[in-house]
């Protein structure tokens, strides 16, 4: 009677969603705090930080959980540990010195927004041994109890009248404690626990070239999709004010909803789609990514128009008006919600397949993509065309992927025929 219940509440989808969802949460309550305490340009500031450091640490982050979980041979959690702080610590340094030359914001503000991107960058590893030995709902409550903590502090520090800068590092100070205490000891026990089975079945590692290399092919392609995302705020920024790119960026928190509830339940598959590869082939995989997405499409259409319309009604009461959304701006933003499914889908068999090279190539397609629709449109429509932009993007790399699927397998079904009429003759 309980077991689906059970089985429902241990899912790692629903607590990847629930902690990268309560993570999201805090930057939008930040966004819309800023909004109200200090003014909609305190809120365009802080969105721009995010948008200008979130590539540099996209990037440095080098997908180590992805690697974590699929790369054959194995690698311990402890070698990726150290990676981790040394890509961290020279991602922090980038940001902190060069986007606060470039994007003309508090400099307190920026190297505190990329602190606390560092931080994630942590959090985010530390998912891949809980997901493998089963305790991802410890880890990911933990993470979600110190965030919790957290904003509540930047909250009272912004509502006595803080800076936005000062407020954060109270929210920093709390998630470091909160990291090295609680999420990274469980996480290694949880890495332990795991790496004794691998232990018994190979014994050799990939050297820290390999890793770079693996991570590399994945952490470009993520970090220039991150840049891609962040074109958009760039424009408006530059055509109008970071008040114009700040609503902007409180319309696309929607499309992070969407987005964060797409990556936990596209990486929990993660490991089932590795193995449905090694066990039943490669045309297998493939076919049961088609079956996925034609199954979740519709769900997620109807989904995503009530999203769309419920942001639509709900941002100009809780933000102010300044955050009013036109009819256009509606639409636009529920055909791009709709095209989210199979472009997550796609990518995330690819990430099974091994096929990093594909997504390297969409990623540098999209941020061409990106500029020249920004460079079209924002100028003349300006948050509008900035929607339009970004939902030629998605639909982009929803296609690409999908036509990426339909030549692989049918190159796989004429190789598997050439070959059995080899064994004919």
């Amino acid at each position: 009677m309980w077991a689906k219940p059970v089985a429902a509440a241990n899912s790692p989808a629903l607590w990847l969603i629930s902690a990268r969802g309560v993570r999201t949460g805090v930057q939008l309550c930040l966004v819309i705090a800023f909004a109200r305490g200090s003014g909609p340009k305190a809120a365009g500031d802080y969105a721009l930080a995010l948008a200008a450091t979130a590539p540099v640490f996209v990037l440095a982050d080098l997908a180590l959980r992805t690697l974590y979980i699929t790369h054959i041979p194995r690698i311990p959690f402890a070698r990726l540990l150290r990676v981790r702080i040394s890509a961290a610590a020279l991602a922090l340094a980038m940001c902190g010195v060069g986007a606060s030359l470039v994007i003309h914001v508090d400099t307190r503000l920026v190297w505190a927004v990329a602190t606390m991107k560092a931080l994630d960058m942590f959090v985010e590893l530390a998912f891949g041994p809980a997901q493998l030995a089963h305790k991802l709902r410890t880890v990911c409550i933990a993470n979600m109890t110190t965030n919790f903590v957290g904003v509540g502090i930047a909250l009272g520090l912004a509502a006595t009248g803080a800076t936005p800068a000062v407020a954060l590092w109270g929210l920093v100070l709390t998630g470091g404690l909160g990291m090295a205490s609680l999420v990274l000891p469980q996480a290694w026990r949880a890495a332990k626990e795991h790496e004794r089975e691998w232990s018994l079945r190979t014994h050799s590692e990939p050297t820290l070239s390999n890793i770079l290399q693996a991570g590399l092919s994945v952490g470009l392609a993520s970090g220039i999709l991150s840049f891609t995302a962040a074109v958009p705020q760039f424009f408006l920024a530059r055509e109008f004010t970071t008040v114009e790119s700040g609503r902007y960026a409180l319309l696309t928190y929607a499309f992070l909803s969407a987005e964060l509830i797409l990556n936990g339940v596209t990486h929990s598959w993660l490991p089932t789609a590795v193995e449905t590869r090694a066990s039943a082939g490669n045309r297998s995989l493939i076919r049961a990514t088609r079956r996925i997405i034609l199954r979740s499409t519709p769900t997620f259409v109807a989904a995503s128009l009530g999203l769309s319309l419920a942001a639509n009604a709900l941002l100009p009461v809780i933000a102010g008006h300044t955050y009013r959304i036109s009819t256009g701006e509606t639409v636009v933003l529920g055909i791009g919600l709709a095209l989210l499914s199979p472009m997550f889908f796609g990518s995330t068999a690819l990430l099974a397949q091994n096929r990093y090279g594909v997504g390297f190539i969409v990623s540098i397609a999209s941020a061409a993509a990106s500029l020249a629709a920004c460079a079209l449109l924002v100028p003349h429509w300006g948050t509008l065309g900035a929607l339009l932009a970004t939902t030629l993007v998605i639909a982009l790399r929803a296609v690409t992927y999908t036509l990426s699927f339909g030549l692989n397998e049918r190159r796989s079904h004429d190789g598997s025929s050439t070959l059995k009429a080899r064994d004919a003759g």
